[in-house]
């Protein structure tokens, strides 16, 4: 497969999972959720990416396994500050639900997606996703 194909495979995977997380913070009412879902993404996709794109075995699984333990460690940081800090949402948060303050979540549904094409296009363009 090519660089393209990848990419895109690697955006809907994202934007799925960042769409899960959205209805998942929405029900638990954190929106905080939407930055573990984001952290850990880049290991989903690292993983989708090592796995299904050509190139050098050990040099391709050593780059993921570096993304991998950085995103989950990440992830787990951020859902610990979560679950200790919960009800409260990330002060981050705050502008949004002040710029819309009548459908919050329809913006953080916005605000998750952005994140996820965020994540499919760094590690797209870091070359992850050609190795």
């Amino acid at each position: 497969m090519n660089a393209w194909i990848l990419t895109g495979f690697g955006l809907n995977i994202a934007m799925i999972m960042m769409a899960v997380a959205w209805a998942i913070a929405r029900r638990v009412g954190n929106a905080g959720c939407l930055d573990v879902a984001a952290a850990g993404g880049f290991a989903l996709l690292a993983c989708f990416y090592a796995s299904v794109s050509s190139g050098d075995f050990v040099r391709k699984w050593l780059l993921t396994g570096m993304v991998t333990i950085w995103s989950l460690r990440l992830a787990a940081l951020l859902l610990v500050e979560i679950i200790r800090t919960h009800p409260q949402e990330p002060r981050r948060y705050l502008p949004l639900r002040e710029n819309f303050p009548k459908r919050p979540w329809l913006m953080l549904l916005a605000f998750s997606q952005y994140l996820a094409a965020l994540v499919a296009t760094i590690l797209a363009l870091s070359g992850l996703s050609t190795l």
